[in-house]
């Protein structure tokens, strides 16, 4: 996937055409896990996690995420069906749609700082011909452990595997 098909795009670029929200509609097959991950949260005590750094400018209201289902009903609600539309939007050319419909809410943000604790490593090379070269191999470690009330942050699996699998290397 590139970066024009990851939710971080497309939150930023519902920002940029000016936007005050943006849903996105999980689909399990493109986004290769299933709505539960969505639900326990985005791998920080179910937080958004921005880098102090990040410039996210961009930026709607509200961004979230709902299911299949639920934008199904949405849309049906305003006379359309979403599958049908979910394919023409796959067309050149296609433009947006109103669903003439409202919605109120109240937001409530907490911002708390947070320490991640990354490490870099080099392995030098022995041939001198490669030697301005490099490999590069990551993993993501976003899933925090425990609260500070012993909740769960699930995702522990996946960074797991992704650090142990580094350190094999």
């Amino acid at each position: 996937m590139t970066y024009y098909g990851r939710w971080t795009y497309k939150f930023e670029e519902a920002g940029r055409r000016g936007a005050a929200a943006c849903l996105i509609v999980h689909n399990t097959a493109a986004a290769s896990y299933p709505w539960h991950v969505i639900e326990n949260g985005r791998g920080n005590q179910g937080k958004p996690f921005y880098l102090l750094e990040s410039s996210h400018k961009h930026k709607t209201l509200v961004e979230g995420w709902i299911t299949e289902t639920a934008a199904e009903r949405l849309f049906a609600r305003s006379g359309f069906n979403f599958q049908d539309l979910k394919q023409t939007a796959h067309k050149r050319g296609f433009k947006p749609i109103s669903l003439k419909q409202t919605c109120s809410m109240s937001v409530k943000q907490q911002f708390e700082r947070l320490t991640s604790r990354n490490f870099v490593a080099m392995v030098e090379g022995t041939d001198a011909s490669l030697k301005e070269e490099f490999i590069v191999f990551t993993a993501h470690w976003d899933h925090l452990g425990r609260g500070r009330h012993g909740e769960i942050y699930r995702g522990a699996r996946d960074n797991a595997l992704g650090c142990s699998a580094l350190l094999e290397c």
